[in-house]
């Protein structure tokens, strides 16, 4: 009979394969998962995965561009009609939130782990994950400067260097993600990291407002 009842569609066997890739990783380790047991629980034959993938690296490459996917789509959901601190504030939370999802919580030790021994996952995390965030929010600060909604101070720093202040200011929102990992829970209340946030701003305002 057919043998490929319960398998995904070719539409479906990537997002299958880096799904499960993340789930074996996560709890497995990377050294310690094989192609084949992706293949077993993915229900993906294990030529195809070789054929898209090659090696349990490019899976993780795959995975980390994927599940970081949602961060780099925070830009497209901010509303030019907002007043700058509006729209500051909801980059902010839309990066908090997805920063503190599950599956990035469960992605950063495996790329952590990853990246003391091959470079190149450490290069693909920067360049998807942090890399990316501060290259986007640069962006949209050195808008806002030529619309005169920000302005520097002294020393004139770049928005480059704005970005960087902005993120530091926001960073303490972290530090309810890993209270809350600590102490066993999966997901932290928005809430709380829209007060961090809205502090935040206020602050990166306070500075470079106008």
């Amino acid at each position: 009979m057919n043998q490929s009842i319960g398998r995904p569609t070719d539409s479906n066997k990537t997002i299958a394969i880096l799904d499960t890739a993340l789930k074996l990783f996560s709890s497995r380790g990377l050294e310690a998962t094989s192609i084949e047991s992706i293949a077993a629980e993915s229900r993906v034959a294990k030529s195809t995965i070789y054929a898209r993938f090659g090696n349990k690296i490019n899976i993780l490459e795959a995975v980390i561009k994927n599940f970081t996917m949602p961060i780099q789509q925070v830009w497209q959901e901010v509303s030019s009609e907002n007043s700058i601190e509006e729209r500051i504030n909801s980059i902010g939370i839309a990066l908090a939130v997805r920063v503190e999802s599950r599956e990035i919580s469960r992605l950063e030790p495996v790329v952590m782990m990853a990246m003391i021994k091959y470079p190149k996952v450490a290069d693909a995390f920067y360049y998807n994950g942090p890399g990316k965030v501060i290259e986007e929010l640069t962006k949209f600060i050195d808008l806002a400067i030529r619309d005169g909604e920000l302005t520097t101070i002294d020393e004139t720093p770049s928005a480059a260097v704005m970005a960087e202040d902005l993120l530091g200011l926001w960073r303490g929102a972290n530090s309810h993600v890993f209270k809350a990992r600590s102490e066993g829970k999966d997901t932290v209340e928005k809430k709380e990291l829209e007060v961090q946030i809205h502090r935040g701003t206020k602050l990166f305002l306070k500075l470079y407002g106008q």
